[in-house]
């Protein structure tokens, strides 16, 4: 009997890129990749954030858009997101780094996830508010077992 599972693997490795200032220009003492004073936080820390992506995705697009190659027993495709935790703690500026290696509807449904994220604590810097930019990881596998 054949049996598809799909996983999000939550490599929660957060990797701020930049603090940047919440003004138009930006001050140069800001953009460094350097973790800003207090990071974003998600309500409930990183297990709710795993926890929402969870519930969240769509696991049906992973069988519906994965193909097992001939010999293998699975396969697996790993969305590499970048975004941004806005000022006002909403994600933002949403980008895919690996539109290439990942199929576009399994590259959506993570986009989509992500945007819809419930508001974050927003980052700090010297008593400011700051954007922080974010990296996430979402995987869709499909496995056939006998």
């Amino acid at each position: 009997m054949k049996k598809i599972f799909f996983a999000i693997v939550a490599v929660f490795v957060f990797i701020p890129c930049f603090a940047q200032n919440t003004k138009d220009s930006i001050d140069q003492s800001t953009q460094t990749e350097t973790h800003p004073e207090h990071r974003a936080e998600f309500q409930g820390g990183v297990t709710q954030w795993i926890k929402y992506l969870e519930r969240n995705l769509n696991r049906e697009l992973g069988r519906k858009y994965l193909t097992i190659p001939k010999g293998e027993k699975s396969v697996k495709q790993t969305v590499k997101l970048i975004f941004e935790i806005d000022i006002t703690g909403h994600t933002s500026h949403i980008t895919v780094e690996n539109p290439e290696d990942v199929h576009p509807e399994l590259a959506k449904e993570s986009i989509r996830i992500v945007a819809g994220s419930p508001a974050w604590t927003p980052a700090s810097q010297d008593g400011k508010v700051v954007i922080e930019k974010r990296r996430q990881k979402i995987s869709f596998m499909r496995s056939d077992s006998l």
